[in-house]
Parts: structure tokens; sequence; C-alpha cells
């Protein structure tokens, strides 16, 4: 087998140790085709993915348990009517309920007085039974969109404000077909609890996939440019298809230690700074040890020019 097809062969976690455990295995990186790397880059953002969400697996159940009993507590579920969708208890009375970040305001009728306020709250739901709007704060303004109005609806309703009072007058004038949901069973809050934990463990995972497929190669990419402006000597010696290759690679480390960094939900810094950190770092290290391979008799010439 010749030199060149060696990495073709080897298995994604065979070359992910390898990567982890040190720069040798970069010069046999060179040589791999890029849809190779593209396949590998996919499985560890799917496995990292993957593990993100098995580890806040705990701490998105015991979050939904206690949202949930809270929901119970306060509106008991949800009954379907082809007037809209009311609580399960006190659907005739007012109530605001506020659980971490988000503020649910229950308002019985379009015409029931109403004093609405952020409370502090990052983001919520304004929910009058033939009306849904959800809102969430940046810096003064609120941003703004109806539920269960249709897509295109949806688009054309959503908006920016200064005032929340100003969404629940639109939430007040606005309404969704309710007829469409005249039949449907009721739910009980603690029934659904199975259900809302799966679809937050989803948008963990999908968050996760989400920061690692868009923000590693945008970093893989200023990486390269760099290398370029500087005249880093490995691109006379490899393609730059192939220099990719190496940059993507060396990003392996830092997806791994950015993953449980997150996972873990340790204090100070988010998986996008621990990664542009560590992929940084260890991408430059791998650069200079391979340009060190390459070019045995400069090597000892100019550190500084070696690593650009």
């Amino acid at each position: 087998m010749q030199d060149g097809a060696k990495p073709a062969g080897r298995g994604f976690f065979r070359t992910t140790l390898s990567v982890c455990s040190g720069t040798d295995e970069f010069q046999q990186i060179a040589k791999t085709p890029f849809s190779r790397t593209l396949l590998h880059f996919t499985a560890i953002a799917l496995l990292a993915s993957v593990a993100f969400m098995a580890m806040r697996a705990p701490s998105i159940m015991r979050t939904t348990s206690k949202y949930c009993g809270a929901l119970h507590s306060y509106f008991g579920g949800v009954r379907f009517d082809s007037k809209g969708l009311f609580p399960l208890k006190d659907e005739d009375k007012p109530r605001k309920l506020k659980l971490g970040s988000t503020r649910i305001d229950y308002i019985p009728d379009a015409k029931t007085e109403y004093a609405i306020d952020d409370s502090g709250a990052a983001n919520g739901i304004i929910w009058i039974p033939n009306s849904l709007y959800v809102w969430s704060k940046t810096g003064s303004e609120f941003q703004y969109y109806p539920l269960l109005s249709g897509f295109v609806r949806m688009q054309k309703q959503k908006g920016t404000t200064s005032k929340l009072e100003n969404i629940l007058r639109l939430a007040r004038a606005d309404s969704f077909d309710a007829s469409i949901y005249q039949g449907k069973d009721s739910f009980d809050f603690t029934e659904a609890r199975l259900s809302i934990f799966l679809l937050v463990a989803l948008l963990h995972f999908a968050a996760m996939l989400f920061n690692i497929v868009f923000s590693i190669p945008l970093y893989a990419l200023i990486i390269l440019s760099i290398s370029t402006i500087f005249g880093s000597q490995l691109l006379d010696g490899i393609k730059t298809l192939n220099f990719l290759s190496v940059i993507l690679y060396s990003s392996f480390p830092a997806i791994i230690i950015g993953t449980i960094y997150s996972g873990l939900s340790l204090p100070l810094l988010d998986f996008k700074t621990v990664c542009f950190v560590g992929f940084s770092i260890y991408s430059f290290v791998v650069i200079n040890s391979l340009q060190k391979k390459l070019n045995p008799k400069k090597q000892d010439e100019d550190y500084d020019d070696d690593i650009f």
C-alpha cells in the first residue's frame, strides 16, 4: 500500500486517538483525501453532540420535572376547544408564572384588564386562549412572533418593540384558527414530562451540532488565511485542501475538551471560547511540527517564522 493511500484506510477512532496523542500522525494526514477529512469531521461533530446531550440529560430531566410540576400546579394542563387553548385549572383567572428566565402570562380573554412586565425574564409567552405570542428580550428591545399561526403569518407578524405592552396589545388583536384543535384530547403537564424532556434534549443536541459545524470550519478558514498571509512553508509543499485537512484534524482535541467542559456546565467559559483557544494553540503547534518534519534543515532557524 502506498503512503498516500494509508490515511484513507484508517478508521475514525484510531485517527482521532492519534491526533489527540501527538503531532506524529499529521504527516500522514497531510496526504489524506479531503473527503475523508469531512467524513471524520462529521463523525466527531455528531458524537460530540450526542455526548453533550447525554452529559446534560440528568440536569435536563431535573429541570423538566421541576418546571412540569410548577406548570401542573398553576395550570393543570391544557384543554382544547373551538374557542382556543384553555388551562385545566381556573380558566377564567388571569395569572403569571416565572420558570427560570421564562415568564408565562395567562389572560382569559382579549378584554381582561392585565398589567404585564418582564420581571427580569429573558423571554416569555403571552397566552390568550386564541392567541399565543412568544417574546425575547435583548437589551432594551423585545422581539416577538405569534405561535400556531402558520409559518407565513408568523414571518409577517413578527417584529421588534421597546415595550412589552405593545406585544400584549398585538396578542389581544390577533388570533389563530382555534377550530382545528376542537376535539383534541386535553393533556396534563405531568404527563408531558417525557415529551418535553426529549424535546429539550434534542434542542441541546442540535445547538451543539450547530456550534461545531459552523464555528470550527470558520476558525479553520481563519487559521488558513493567517498562514497564507504570512507565507507558511507548508503551502509550498502540500495542496491547500490537504493543509485544510491538517487544520480540521487539529480541531479534534479542542472539540472533545470543549464538549466535556460545556457538558459539565463549568463556569466562566462557553464551548466556542474553549474551542477557539484550544484549537488555535494546537493547530499552530501542529503546523510548526509539520514544517520541521518537511523542512528539517530550517527547523532551528527562526521559530516565529516557522509558525507561519
